[in-house]
């Protein structure tokens, strides 16, 4: 594939396609996003993304693309959503916030999409010729921003957006609605795996081109010590949990479940999020912190592989409490596969041990029991077999790669211009 044909096709000659990548994702953007504009911009394009709040990520910097924002502060409108929706995260338990923002929205009269207006004039003054609309709150943006000008809007769902627990009730039929009407904009749909594309099909007609959640890969990564970084005994092993620290994502069990390895393992956890101080009180609490529990702020993007790979399993707990989670296929895995780590996943996760399985990689367990769960994964590291996952690893690495799924959505791209 000539990569530079596609950022000249159908454009007046000399002139550089503009790409806007349209995104809700605050206050860290979803690596996925910065991946697909690294990847146009090296491919000729000019590329921006625009999101809510000012934002600006390490890694992106070598292949010029620009951040752009609509806001500097949460004093608007929109910000007041945003700003909301953080306390409501703070003040409830995880298992009451759903509950709580569902209130919210039902007392206030709220457009859902925060900084919308603010969002579709920005993208408007930026003229792109291919518009990304990142997730489903993004799509109505672009529909606006670029109707009647001819752009090629790309719908790029990195998850079954209402088929979330915590988007229900008013929120719910809204985004329903607003999907149902605005998906026929999109002259390309983009998803992360062929479950859910399987679901987009069934629900409306419209199958999605495939992009997996994947890392940059090449050779086998650089390796951060962790051992030496958090001052454990080399002769320890590391389960590692690596992503955000928020509620519906089983990570109080990986606290208690860490009180029950034996002396040679330990538990750590690499990221921040409304749930990391109530993990290390909880840590803390069962005389774990700091000796069977270890937390290390969240790294960026290009960064993640080379800490995950310090481990020697990477864990991916997730309960599937609704559709999305039960297909999810999160950044997580593929990093861990980059980083040549074997996988625990949860046996709930249909698409995730799908993927565990085919390519040999790692076990599904049951995270119910914290007791239980230790034992599997003692035995799991302890296992004959550990050495040919990890063989396996490297053979899944090479095919699971961002440099494939790159490729990709400059083929898939070029066929929809």
């Amino acid at each position: 594939m000539n990569v530079a044909a596609i950022a000249s096709k159908t454009a007046p000659a000399g002139k550089v396609r503009r790409v806007l990548m349209i995104t809700q994702d605050y206050p860290y953007i979803d690596k996925r996003i910065l991946l697909e504009a690294k990847t146009l911009a090296r491919a000729g394009f000019e590329v921006s993304i625009l999101s809510p709040l000012p934002f600006s990520e390490k890694g992106c910097e070598d292949a010029g693309v620009i951040f752009l924002s609509v806001a500097t502060e949460k004093k608007t409108a929109g910000g007041f959503i945003i700003k909301t929706k953080d306390r409501l995260r703070e003040m409830f338990p995880g298992w009451l916030y759903p509950t709580a923002k569902r209130l919210f929205f039902s007392i206030k009269s709220a457009d859902f999409i925060p900084y919308k207006k603010e969002m579709v004039k920005a993208a408007m003054d930026y003229a792109p010729d291919i518009c990304f609309a990142h997730d489903l709150p993004a799509l109505p943006i672009a529909r606006d921003a670029v109707s009647g000008t001819g752009a090629l809007i790309v719908y790029d769902s990195h998850e079954f957006f209402i088929g979330q627990h915590a988007v229900r009730g008013k929120r719910r039929r809204f985004f329903e609605h607003m999907e149902k009407e605005c998906i026929g904009a999109a002259g390309l749909m983009l998803t992360v795996n062929d479950e859910i594309a399987d679901i987009f099909n069934e629900k409306y007609g419209i199958r999605p081109k495939t992009i997996q959640n994947a890392s940059e890969c090449g050779a086998a990564p650089s390796r951060k010590d962790l051992q030496e970084l958090l001052n454990i005994p080399a002769n320890k092993k590391i389960v590692l949990y690596q992503g955000a620290l928020h509620e519906g994502r089983n990570l109080e069990v990986l606290v208690e479940m860490a009180g029950n390895l034996p002396e040679d393992i330990v538990v750590v956890f690499i990221g921040t999020g409304f749930l990391k101080n109530k993990l290390k009180k909880k840590a803390g609490a069962g005389g774990l912190l700091g000796k069977k529990a270890f937390f290390i702020d969240g790294v960026s993007f290009c960064e993640v592989v080379s800490y995950t790979a310090g481990a020697d399993a990477g864990m991916v707990p997730y309960t599937a409490i609704d559709l999305n989670t039960k297909f999810c296929t999160p950044n997580k895995l593929y990093e861990y596969i980059s980083a040549r780590v074997p996988i625990i996943a949860n046996s709930d996760l249909v698409s995730v041990g799908r993927l565990i399985d085919r390519y040999k990689i790692g076990i599904c367990a049951d995270f119910t029991d914290p007791g239980r769960l230790a034992v599997e994964i003692t035995d799991f590291l302890a296992s004959a077999g550990l050495a040919k996952l990890k063989e396996n690893m490297g053979k899944a690495a090479a095919v699971l790669s961002w440099e494939q799924e790159g490729k990709k959505l400059i083929s898939y791209l070029n066929e929809a211009l």
